[in-house]
């Protein structure tokens, strides 16, 4: 006789995290703000449970939070942890991802930590309680050494200019690999700044003029915030980075400028393509709108943008142009200049490009598939004013003035190839 014997089933709790201030609250549309108060402030998170367990059983101090339904289950009636009498549970913390910082490093202690009692016991090692829960992860060996960034700016600033050091910088800044990216900048500042007293004695046409290292700190600063700045982020968003304190980095208009393939948006200078800038999806439908976190640097350097560059823009979806246009037109509300009778929020976008060129592609697509998902076809296009440009300035480059008579007939045969009143013979014969 065959016996089959069930393993015994193991329980999975998922175990959320709370920052400081920051306690999950659910409620309906309908619900009263007064008890939606009260109910914040007499249901505890399970992570603030698990504090208040430490507090009340000294047994619960040997294990960490992930340990902690080995022992005890969690009531959800009084939201509060219970010694557990029969049964085995599995903890799993909930992801973070590593871009949230100070959550990410926060996640890494609960791994280790135990018995804490506050959100300053999570962050004390040894009896030092450090400021940032990447400082204390660093003290007890967590994170990678970032000797390998310090050695790769000194390297790369013995053969490159300072301006190319930054940017690598930048690069390695927004790889979010950088355990205390102060540490990095302390020990490579003189490379990262190599160039930028030069630079004044040439703005400023002064051979002679000094500065204290403090100025050429701040210079420097002013430029990797300015790099920062193309990339949606700023040196606020990697503490405890110093800030340039004397400068606006948004001095002047602020233009975007993106593409909608990657090759072309190499060629602009600080380009992006499309779907990085604004955060459009692949898959995108209809309803799909920016995957933007209002409030975000992204967004606010959307709502400073006072241009938008869109090159090569009939080569994808009207649905990417339409989620813009829903997200801008979200975020500028609480700005002077939004109107709703405009597009975009009112902000001023330039869609160039071609239509000869390559429209967008859709796997076993029809025509009218093709010129329903066309910029044209969609709602937007009553609001776009269509301006031909009338001189190829390509073919214009180191021509005199005999070959210009040439030059038009070439550039006009080229517009018809475009629009295919050339080649279109089919007996054998063409024109080159």
């Amino acid at each position: 006789m065959l016996v089959i014997r069930q393993k015994p089933h193991k329980l999975l709790t998922k175990l959320g995290i709370t920052t400081i201030d920051e306690q999950p609250v659910v409620y309906g549309e309908t619900s009263n703000v007064n008890d939606i108060v009260e109910r914040a402030i007499s249901h505890k998170s399970i992570f603030l449970g698990w504090m208040a367990a430490n507090m009340s059983y000294p047994y619960a101090r040997s294990l960490t939070y992930a340990e902690f339904p080995t022992k005890f289950v969690w009531k959800d009636d009084s939201s509060k942890w219970f010694s557990r009498k029969k049964g085995f549970a599995i903890g799993r913390l909930t992801h973070v991802p590593v871009a949230n910082t100070e959550e990410y490093y926060q996640q890494l202690l609960l791994n280790t930590q135990r018995g804490c009692m506050s959100f300053r016991d999570i962050r004390t090692v040894g009896r030092i309680i450090y400021a940032m829960y990447r400082d204390a992860c660093f003290v007890l060996g967590l994170l990678q050494d970032d000797k390998k960034f310090i050695d790769a700016v000194k390297e790369a600033s013995s053969w490159a200019s300072g301006s190319y050091v930054r940017r690598l910088f930048v690069i390695i800044l927004t790889s979010n690999n950088i355990s205390r990216p102060k540490h990095v900048w302390d020990r490579c500042w003189h490379e990262l700044s190599d160039d930028i007293l030069y630079r004044q004695r040439a703005v400023m046409n002064m051979r002679e003029l000094t500065m204290s290292d403090d100025e050429i700190k701040q210079l420097c600063l002013m430029d990797i915030d300015k790099i920062l700045h193309s990339y949606g982020e700023t040196l606020k968003d990697y503490p405890p980075m110093p800030l340039a304190t004397e400068v606006d980095s948004s001095l002047g208009d602020i233009v975007l400028n993106v593409a909608s393939s990657g090759i072309a948006s190499l060629l602009l200078p600080n380009g992006r393509t499309a779907h990085s800038r604004f955060k459009i999806l692949l898959n995108i439908t209809e309803d799909s709108v920016c995957n933007i976190k209002p409030g975000s640097p992204q967004a606010m350097l959307l709502l400073k943008a006072k241009l938008i560059i869109w090159n090569e823009a009939p080569m994808v979806s009207r649905h990417c142009y339409e989620a813009l246009d829903k997200y801008l037109g979200d975020i500028m509300r609480c700005s002077p200049t939004y109107s709703k009778d405009f597009s975009f929020g009112g902000k001023m976008v330039v869609l160039g490009e071609d239509f000869r060129q390559i429209l967008p592609v859709i796997p076993r697509g029809s025509r009218q598939d093709i010129v329903h998902l066309t910029l044209n076809s969609s709602y937007l296009w009553k609001f776009c004013q269509v301006l031909k440009l009338t001189k190829n300035m390509r073919l214009s480059i180191g021509t005199t003035t005999s070959d210009q008579d040439e030059t038009e007939q070439f550039g006009e045969w080229l517009l018809k190839v475009g629009d295919g009143l050339i080649g279109d013979n089919m007996d054998g014969e063409s024109e080159i």
